[in-house]
C-alpha cells in the first residue's frame, strides 16, 4: 500500500498540473510595447478608440509615442523588421534563425544551395 501511494501521488500531481495549466494560447498581438526608436520616442500598439468592438484584434493601431512631450502620432503603414528583412530576400526564401542578419536589418547572409549569398537594401 505504501508503494502504491508513492506511485499515485506524483501521477495525481502531474494530472493536476496538466489540467490546470492546459494548453498555452498562441501569440496574442494585443496592446503593448513594440520597440524604442530613440531616447524619447517608442512604438506601441494600442486599441483604436473610435472603432468597435473596442477590444478586437482588428482594432489595433501602431502609435509613435513621444515620452518627453506625451504626444502620440499614428503610424499608418508600419512593417515589422522581419517583414522588411523578407523584402530583401528572393522569392521563396523566408527569414530563419540560422541566417546572419546585420543589427540594422539592412543586410543578410544565408547559406543556400551550398553557397553563401549576401543580400542588402
Amino acid at each position: 500500500m505504501k508503494y502504491l501511494l508513492r506511485f499515485i501521488q506524483p501521477v495525481i500531481m502531474l494530472a493536476f498540473t496538466v489540467a490546470l495549466s492546459g494548453q498555452r494560447p498562441g501569440p496574442a498581438y494585443g496592446p503593448g510595447f513594440i520597440k524604442w526608436i530613440d531616447d524619447n520616442r517608442m512604438l506601441i500598439r494600442l486599441y483604436d478608440e473610435e472603432k468597435q468592438p473596442a477590444d478586437s484584434v482588428d482594432n489595433l493601431v501602431v502609435v509613435d509615442y513621444n515620452c518627453r512631450t506625451g504626444k502620440s502620432v499614428r503610424v499608418e503603414k508600419y512593417r515589422t523588421e522581419m517583414q522588411q528583412l523578407s523584402d530583401l530576400l528572393p522569392e521563396g526564401v523566408t527569414p530563419d534563425p540560422d541566417m546572419a542578419v546585420a543589427s540594422d536589418r539592412q543586410a543578410v547572409v544565408i547559406l543556400r544551395e551550398g553557397d553563401l549569398w549576401y543580400y542588402s537594401a
